[in-house]
């Protein structure tokens, strides 16, 4: 059934109105707002911001004093700044109060459907465009997760950003569009410092398209230096005002995910059992006497060191440590120490059955570049957190993706099963034949 452009719109249409009536009914079911997590500090981050123009702690401020250092009123580099701008935002122009930015942040959530339509025109298959739209406007953890588009925390701009700079990519590189290159770098740029291991991606997507597109080299460039400015601008601020060239002080998974007694996972003792009670934490009170007079970046240079020796010091149980990271990564799993909060993921068992269907499908139809900027985000999360720890949360960022390769992959995996079925049986052998005469 082929769809007239008008017709294809309609449908996208209602496929965004399902979506919003799911979100507005699961933002009305969990108003008024309950604080769970992240959302209190970006919250006060984005009112600091707000009110006073600087990245700073603010005197409320709800520190997690086991991990960041330093103290209120203190600037800070410890989140990443892209999510509390765009709070901050919303606070200057229509006050500190929720309503107006959770409506926003819903709407990047359907925005990300509607451009998942469009990435699956761009491939040439408008139908697969709209199932993936459609699929995503009731995916589980894209309304009614913990971490889903009527909470205050940055994934569902992370997902939006990264889902932008995929499209724009795509119309740079078939229409060969410097703007368009510009768009998708800086998307990708505001997407590193909305969720910091995504800067991952950036210098090797750059040097992978560089290899592939040597003939639009141009449109490589202004897509790569466009996707550097907002890393490189946070960098240099932070060096200014923490004395640190880095990205962000929040380098505690790190420690988290490879000390001794990391299962691949998160694993919160400090929360859960306390300070005082968790082997994590008194190990490295004990190896720093003045641990609790460090400052931020003081304390973000012991989880480096100490992660870093982790890592390096202990390699068989780190090669056991990947292995649960790539599995807990790839796999419908919860993590195991904050309960039943990550619940929602396990629609991802069935799409992980026809996603290797979906790249074949890519590669048969000789999109390599497509399949290139599709593969990137996904492969860029999950080094990062082969790096510190799996969290499905940190996987929902790069979920469109594989909703998208899900659905590429449908059409190519009941045509092999259909090949399996009418495969012919092998013929009854002579033997076998006189065995059954003369019984």
């Amino acid at each position: 059934m082929d769809f007239s452009r008008q017709r294809w719109l309609k449908i996208l249409i209602a496929i965004v109105v399902i979506g919003a009536a799911l979100r507005l009914a699961v933002m009305a079911k969990r108003t008024p707002y309950v604080y769970a997590g992240d959302d209190d500090q970006y919250l006060a981050l984005g009112r600091a911001i707000a009110h006073d123009g600087q990245f700073r702690m603010p005197l409320d401020y709800n520190i997690p004093q086991m991990v960041q250092g330093g103290k209120p009123g203190d600037l800070t580099g410890y989140r990443n700044p892209v999510f509390p701008a765009f709070l901050a935002l919303h606070f200057k122009l229509f006050g500190d109060g929720l309503l107006v930015p959770r409506l926003s942040l819903i709407a990047l959530s359907l925005l990300t459907a509607m451009l998942m339509a469009f990435i699956g025109r761009r491939l040439g298959h408008p139908r697969v465009g709209l199932a993936a739209a459609a699929l995503w406007a009731v995916w589980p953890p894209a309304w009614i997760g913990p971490y889903g588009p009527d909470r205050f925390l940055s994934e569902t701009l992370a997902c939006f950003l990264l889902v932008l700079h995929v499209w724009a990519a795509m119309r740079a590189l078939q229409e060969g569009r410097l703007r368009w290159a510009v768009i998708a770098g800086l998307a990708l740029g505001l997407a590193a410092c909305t969720r910091g291991y995504l800067t991952l991606i950036i210098p090797v997507l750059a040097i992978l398209l560089a290899v592939m597109q040597r003939k639009r080299l141009s449109i490589v460039l202004a897509l790569s230096l466009s996707a550097a400015l907002p890393p490189t601008y946070w960098v240099l601020r932070n060096w200014q005002v923490m004395g640190k060239a880095t990205l962000s002080t929040q380098t505690e998974g790190l420690w988290l995910g490879n000390n001794k007694w990391a299962r691949g996972s998160a694993h919160f003792d400090y929360y859960v059992i306390g300070v005082d009670a968790s082997p994590q934490c008194q190990s490295i009170i004990t190896k720093y006497p003045n641990f609790w007079q460090t400052n931020e970046v003081q304390r973000s240079e012991i989880w480096v060191r100490e992660g870093l020796r982790e890592f390096f010091g202990d390699l068989p149980r780190t090669a056991w440590r990947l292995w649960r990271k790539t599995a807990i990564f790839w796999g419908p799993f919860q993590i195991w120490s904050i309960g039943d909060h990550y619940r929602w993921h396990y629609p991802l068992a069935l799409a992980m059955l026809v996603i290797p269907f979906g790249v074949w499908r890519l590669r048969r139809e000789k999109k390599r570049e497509e399949l290139l900027l599709i593969a990137m985000p996904v492969l860029g999360t999950w080094l990062g957190c082969l790096m510190t720890f799996s969290m499905d949360r940190y996987r929902y960022c790069v979920e469109p993706f594989f909703v998208l390769a899900a659905v590429l992959g449908v059409a190519p995996a009941m045509a092999f099963l259909q090949r399996l079925k009418n495969r012919p049986t092998a013929p009854a052998t002579s033997s076998t034949a006189s065995s059954g005469n003369s019984g």
